[in-house]
C-alpha cells in the first residue's frame, strides 16, 4: 500500500508541484535577464558623461577603455560633487543634467576623494548599441547561466549539501550579475547588488567546503565563520551605502573578499581533481575547465581592481564558463548513473 504523506524534511522531487516550481524558476531566471536587459536599454541613443555614477554618486570602475572618463582609471572612484558649478545630489542628477544637451559638449565636473577635490572637463558621449554589447551582454548572459544552474541543482540534487551550495551560489551569484547590469538605475538595484556582493564569497567558501567531497567537522565551522564575515559585510554595507567614503572602503573589501571566496573553490577543484585522478567525476572535471577562466579570471580581475582603487575595470566576459561548465557535469552525471541503475545484470 503507497504511502499518502510523509514527513521527511526533503523535497519529493516527484512531485508534481516541486516538477512545477522548478520549472517556474526556470521561466523566472529568464524573465529577470530579459527586463534587466530591457532596462540596460534604455542608455542606447543617450547622451552620457563618458563614464558611469552610482545612485550615491560614486563613480564605479565599469566602462570601456575608450570611454573619456575611463581611460587610464581618470575618475574611477571618484565622487561627484557638482557639474558646471551646479550641486549633486544623485547620480540621477548628472545623467540629467547631460541628456539635455547633444553629444560633444564639454561639461566641467567637481570630483571629491577623501579630502582631495579636483576639477575635470569632459566631453560627453552618445551609448551605442556596440557598447551596450560590450557591457551588458556578458553580465546577463553570466548572470542566466548562474541562476538556471540553481535551478537544475535543485531539480536533480536537492537533498545533498552539494546541491544546497550550488542553489545558493547561483542564485547570489546571478542576482548579483543581473543587478550590475541596472546599478546605475534605482537605489534599490545598488543596493540588492551590494547584498550579494556582501554574502557571494561565504557561498563560494562554502561549495569549497562540500565539493567534491565534505570536509568533516571543518565544513560547518569553516561554513560558519565565511558567512559571518560577509554579514559583517552585509550590515554596514546597507547602512552605509549613501555614503561615498565608506562606499568605497566596503566595496574594496568586499571584492578582496571574492577573489578570496573564488580562489579558494578554484584551488580546492584543482587539488582535488589531481587527487582523483581517473575517477574524477564528470563535474569535477567540468568544474575545473570552467573554473580556471570562470572564476580565475573574475577573481584576479576583482583582486586588482580593489588594489588600484577602482582604476581598473572590472571586466570578465568568461564568467559564465564555470556555471555553464557545473551543469554539464551535473546532466552528464545524472545520465550516467540513470544508465547504471537501467543496465540489465547477468547472473
Amino acid at each position: 500500500m503507497r504511502a499518502t504523506t510523509s514527513n521527511s524534511p526533503h523535497p519529493d522531487t516527484t512531485s508534481h508541484w516541486y516538477r512545477a516550481g522548478v520549472a517556474a524558476a526556470a521561466v523566472l531566471a529568464l524573465v529577470a535577464t530579459a527586463a534587466n536587459g530591457a532596462v540596460a536599454a534604455r542608455w542606447i541613443g543617450t547622451s552620457f558623461p563618458g563614464f558611469f555614477v552610482l545612485p550615491n554618486r560614486v563613480i564605479p570602475s565599469a566602462g570601456l577603455a575608450s570611454w573619456s572618463g575611463v581611460r587610464d582609471g581618470a575618475v574611477a572612484g571618484w565622487t561627484v560633487t557638482a557639474i558646471d558649478g551646479r550641486t549633486v545630489a544623485s547620480g540621477g542628477d548628472v545623467y540629467r543634467h547631460v541628456d539635455r544637451r547633444s553629444p560633444g559638449r564639454t561639461f566641467t565636473y567637481t570630483l571629491r576623494r577623501g579630502t582631495e577635490t579636483r576639477t575635470l572637463a569632459l566631453a560627453s558621449q552618445r551609448f551605442s548599441a556596440a557598447e551596450w554589447v560590450a557591457l551588458f551582454a556578458p553580465s546577463l548572459l553570466s548572470g542566466l547561466c548562474y541562476l538556471l544552474l540553481g535551478v537544475l541543482a535543485a531539480a536533480v540534487a536537492p537533498n545533498a549539501r552539494l546541491g544546497h551550495a550550488l542553489l545558493t551560489l547561483g542564485t547570489l551569484a546571478g542576482i548579483h550579475a543581473l543587478s550590475a547590469v541596472a546599478l546605475c538605475q534605482p537605489v534599490a538595484t545598488l543596493r540588492l547588488h551590494a547584498l550579494a556582493e556582501a554574502f557571494l564569497p561565504a557561498a563560494l567558501v562554502y561549495l569549497a567546503l562540500v565539493f567534491p567531497r565534505e570536509r568533516g567537522w571543518l565544513t560547518p565551522s569553516l561554513g560558519a565563520v565565511a558567512w559571518a564575515i560577509s554579514l559583517a559585510l552585509a550590515v554596514p554595507y546597507q547602512l552605509l551605502i549613501d555614503q561615498p567614503s565608506a562606499y568605497g572602503v566596503l566595496h574594496a573589501t568586499s571584492e578582496v573578499y571574492l577573489g578570496f571566496g573564488a580562489g579558494a573553490l578554484l584551488a580546492t577543484l584543482v587539488v582535488e581533481h589531481a587527487r582523483a585522478g581517473d575517477a574524477a567525476s564528470s563535474l569535477l572535471r567540468a568544474s575545473v575547465a570552467g573554473a580556471l577562466l570562470g572564476l580565475g579570471v573574475p577573481a584576479i580581475m576583482a583582486l586588482l581592481s580593489a588594489v588600484s582603487g577602482g582604476a581598473l575595470p572590472v571586466d570578465a566576459p568568461t564568467a559564465f564558463l564555470f556555471p555553464t561548465c557545473c551543469a554539464f557535469g551535473l546532466v552528464r552525471d545524472r545520465v550516467r548513473v540513470r544508465g547504471a541503475l537501467a543496465a540489465p545484470t547477468i547472473a
